[in-house]
């Protein structure tokens, strides 16, 4: 940069050393001094302060290219050069001229000639259903997300209150720190302790830890977990901040995205950021890979894309994953379709995108898609953005978007002082999308969790449960009520029991479903069967043989998946003789 910095002041000083057409050694040698000297300074302290990446158009240069221009027209100011050389002038003119042409070319070059391209980078595949190469994990009775953001800050901010060692005086947690990560196959909310200020971290030079919060079940205490000496923090400064730490260690040639705080298996704290660069002019920006820094001794790891360790959830940036479902669902007929007819166009339903994590452990950032129209709350397609490869899925189907669905959750539960959803998180119902609402009320303190909503993607139907196994059941009746596929998939077991009837209810009425409990002689679970389903459980009595398969959510009361009573030959609808032979095909237990 010193180099680039000595050739700009010379060509600089010598036209500036023009004087009434005379050129003046001198006044050359005075100018190339000034513009040297302040130029190189001021562009060192720019990337010490802001650590631009040097990529894209030539380089990346221009962008400190503007400093020594800047210096330069101060002198003409300073030194009335402007009045004195009609060449200067005009000179003057043309630079304002080229400085209006590469502003238009890096705003607006790149999707008005290469929106094609920009289309292309997303490697895209198109499925009709979710069913066909889902990749969204079963709705299950255990495992549930259902701790947002804001109720882990909670949370986590409540476990530093609580501490012995008076951590809240020095340190701090906030809601954006918290990220969603798989940690030995559970979801928590990690964040680091970062510091309070610049006297904070003077003072205290390093991090002792990071909190965990299980995203799984509200009623866990955070945990906090100590004894480390984190000295690259986000909150640190100088050369302690973590991404000058990165910059200043050979990085300046690549963009630094999304810097994330990720613990490995064995709870080792790691920073990880994405490593970009741009495929298209000064746009198009595609994953390099990612840098792992330890934030005790700062060592530095890079890994390529395809190949980050498998403790990292995120390589991926949310901005990026964006930009493709934007960049796919604009430019389907390219930029002037996308600004007139808006032919086919499809556009992010929400102003945010979620991390989920998928049926195979991996993790998406999830959105679904919609029209252009600012008005439509409906969907055209859901799209999972794989983090770890930037592969998308794309799944055909129409329901309701993310916030139509968080709309009816808040109508649901307007009765309840200060309740409000959060953000619903997809999952997937026998190749039927629902979606995992928590629900939580607004306190002085932050976010409390409250209740669950599980909602049909399709239908727009809420079942509400202060408990998970509660909010699922209710769901499996409204499948079962309404003539739906009823068999939820799950990663539980698919348990499969014969026995004899021991007690039964008579026919009990609820939600506008009549069923009837049993207790067998070999099993200390209460069978829940709705007769609409199954409508030989009318007549069933004590005494009887039967035989039920059903998934063992650990609950003592399940509605069945199956049941026939062995004394009774009734004629199953095809709907159950499908889901039979789906049965047969899974593991039983």
């Amino acid at each position: 940069m010193l180099v680039e910095s000595i050739i700009v002041a010379i060509i600089a000083s010598f036209y500036l050393g023009f004087e009434d057409k005379k050129f003046s050694l001198k006044k050359t040698l005075k100018y190339y001094g000034i513009i040297a000297i302040v130029g190189t300074v001021l562009i060192y302290v720019y990337l010490y302060l802001f650590t631009p990446a040097f990529v894209g158009v030539l380089g990346g240069y221009y962008i400190v290219a503007a400093i020594p221009i800047l210096i330069i027209s101060a002198l003409y100011i300073f030194t009335g050069k402007s009045n004195n050389s009609d060449n200067i002038e005009i000179g003057i003119q043309a630079l304002k001229i080229i400085a209006v042409i590469g502003i238009f070319i890096y705003l607006l070059a790149t999707p008005i000639l290469d929106n094609q391209k920009l289309h292309d980078i997303p490697q895209v595949k198109v499925y009709n259903n979710i069913s066909q190469g889902s990749n969204f994990a079963p709705i299950d009775a255990q495992n549930m997300r259902i701790v947002d953001q804001s109720m882990a800050y909670y949370l986590g901010n409540k476990v530093i209150g609580s501490s012995e060692q008076n951590l809240g005086s020095q340190f701090e947690v906030k809601q954006n720190d918290f990220t969603i990560q798989n940690v030995n196959g559970r979801l928590y909310w990690v964040a680091p302790l970062e510091f309070r200020g610049i006297f904070k971290w003077w003072s205290a030079k390093t991090s002792p830890g990071f909190i965990m919060v299980d995203a799984e079940d509200p009623s866990a205490p955070a945990k906090l977990y100590t004894g480390y000496k984190m000295k690259y923090m986000t909150s640190s400064f100088l050369g302690d901040y973590v991404i000058r730490h990165l910059y200043s260690n050979g990085y300046q040639n690549v963009e630094l995205k999304d810097i994330n705080f990720e613990v490995t298996d064995k709870l080792q704290p790691r920073w990880v950021v994405s490593l970009t660069t741009p495929s298209v002019l000064n746009s198009g920006d595609v994953v390099k890979g990612i840098a792992v820094i330890d934030p005790e001794n700062g060592d530095i790891t890079e890994y390529s894309l395809g190949n980050a360790p498998e403790w990292v959830d995120r390589v991926m940036p949310e901005e990026l994953a964006r930009n493709y479902l934007s960049w796919y669902g604009k430019y389907i007929h390219g930029w002037l379709n996308s600004v007139i007819t808006e032919k086919d166009v499809n556009v992010v339903s929400s102003g945010d995108m979620w991390l989920i994590h998928g049926n195979n452990g991996q993790a998406y950032w999830f959105a679904g898609m919609t029209s252009s129209s600012s008005k439509d709350q409906s969907l055209t397609s859901i799209a999972l953005v794989n983090s770890r490869d930037g592969t998308v899925n794309l799944y055909r189907m129409n329901g309701w978007n993310e916030q139509a669905v968080m709309d009816a959750v808040n109508v649901t539960v307007s009765n309840f002082k200060n309740y409000h959803s959060s953000a619903p998180i997809p999952y997937d119902c026998s190749g039927r999308l629902a979606y995992v609402v928590p629900i939580a009320a607004s306190s002085e303190n932050g976010e409390i969790f409250q209740e669950i909503g599980i909602v049909d993607a399709i239908t727009g139907h809420v079942s509400l449960g202060n408990t998970k196994a509660i909010a699922f059941e209710g769901y499996r009746r409204y499948l079962n009520e309404n003539g739906y596929n009823f068999a939820i998939t799950s990663s539980r077991a698919i348990g499969n029991i014969t026995g004899i009837v021991n007690r039964i209810s008579g026919i009990i009425s609820a939600n506008n479903l009549d069923y009837r409990l049993i207790y067998l002689n070999n099993s200390n679970i209460i069978f829940e069967i709705p007769i609409s389903q199954y409508p030989e459980a009318a007549l069933t009595n004590i005494g009887d043989t039967v035989n039920m398969t059903y998934e063992d959510t650990r609950d003592s009361v399940i509605t069945v998946d199956s049941f026939n009573n062995s004394g009774i030959d009734v004629r199953i609808s095809a709907e159950q003789q499908n889901y039979t032979r789906m049965r047969t095909n899974q593991t039983v237990y």
